[in-house]
C-alpha cells in the first residue's frame, strides 16, 4: 500500500518505507498524527492532507493501522489568501511611511519655492524655474496623497471637486496598475461640473476597481472610466434611498 499512496514526498522526492508514519504506528503501536503531508490520487496528482494513524490491537498482538484523513486543500487555500493580505498590509503601512515622510520634504520645497517667488518681479528669469519646481512639488504632492489613499493613512476631508481632475491625475498610475495588456479608456465630460468628496477616497475606489478589472482580465481587455452628469428622478430614488432628486455627477468604471 506505502508504494501507492504514499510512494513521494511533497516534493516529489520518494518517500522511503522505513520513514513512513504509518508503517512505524503499525510497526511499534503509537498513534501518530502528521499535519503536513500529501496523498497521492491515481491520476497522479496529489492533495494535502492532515492524518491520525491508530494501530489495531487483537489479542493483544498489532495487525494493521486505522488512518483517518482530512483533505485540507481549502485551508491551505486560505492559509495562502491570509499570507498575502498580511504581505499587502506590510506593503501599506510602508508605503504610508514612505508617503509621510516624502510629504515633508515637499512641504519645505514648495513652501521655499513660494517664498521665492514672492521675492521675483513678473519679470524676473528666474521666476519660470521656480514656477516649474513649485508645480513639481504639487504633482509629488499629489502622488503621496494617492499612496496615503492606498496605505488607508489619509484623514477624511471631503471638499468640492472637479472628478475629471482626478481621474485625469490618476492615469500614470492606474496605467502602472494595470499594466500593458490592458487599455485604459476615459471619457470625460467637458461641462461636469463639480462634486464634494474626499480626493483620497474617490482615488482609493478608482484604484481597487483597476486592480479587479486587471485581476478578471489576465489575458488583457480594456478599463473605461467615464464622468458626465445625470438627472435622477423621483422613482429612481424611490429604489434608492440615499439619492435625491435632481442634478448629478456621474463616474462609471466598466471593463471587457
Amino acid at each position: 500500500l506505502h508504494a501507492i499512496l504514499h510512494h513521494s514526498r511533497p516534493g516529489g522526492a520518494p518517500y522511503p518505507e522505513e520513514e513512513c508514519p504509518i508503517k512505524a504506528t503499525i510497526k511499534d503501536g503509537t498513534v501518530r498524527h502528521t499535519s503536513d503531508e500529501v496523498f497521492w490520487k491515481k491520476d497522479g496528482t496529489s492533495f494535502p492532507v492532515e492524518y491520525r494513524s491508530t494501530p489495531i490491537l487483537e489479542q493483544g498482538a498489532i495487525t494493521g493501522a486505522v488512518v483517518s484523513f482530512s483533505d485540507i486543500s481549502e485551508r491551505r487555500r486560505l492559509e495562502a489568501q491570509l499570507l498575502q493580505a498580511q504581505k499587502m498590509e506590510a506593503v501599506g503601512r510602508i508605503a504610508g511611511g514612505v508617503a509621510h515622510d516624502f510629504n515633508n520634504l515637499l512641504t519645505v520645497i514648495t513652501g521655499y519655492s513660494e517664498l521665492l517667488l514672492e521675492g521675483v518681479g513678473p519679470g524676473d528669469r528666474l521666476r519660470g524655474p521656480i514656477a516649474e519646481i513649485k508645480k513639481a512639488g504639487e504633482r509629488g504632492a499629489a502622488l503621496t496623497r494617492q499612496l496615503l489613499a492606498f496605505s488607508r493613512q489619509q484623514v477624511l476631508a471631503p471638499q468640492v471637486l472637479d472628478l475629471n481632475a482626478i481621474v485625469a491625475g490618476m492615469d500614470q498610475m492606474l496605467r502602472r496598475v494595470i499594466g500593458e495588456d490592458t487599455d485604459l479608456v476615459t471619457h470625460l465630460a467637458p461641462d461636469l461640473g463639480l462634486a464634494k468628496a474626499d480626493p483620497g477616497q474617490i482615488e482609493q475606489v478608482l484604484m481597487n476597481l483597476a486592480v479587479n478589472s486587471r485581476d478578471a482580465m489576465p489575458q488583457g481587455g480594456k478599463l473605461t472610466i467615464e464622468t458626465g452628469r445625470v438627472e435622477l428622478d423621483e422613482s429612481y430614488c424611490r429604489t434608492h434611498v440615499d439619492a435625491k432628486p435632481g442634478p448629478h455627477v456621474l463616474l462609471a468604471v466598466s471593463d471587457t
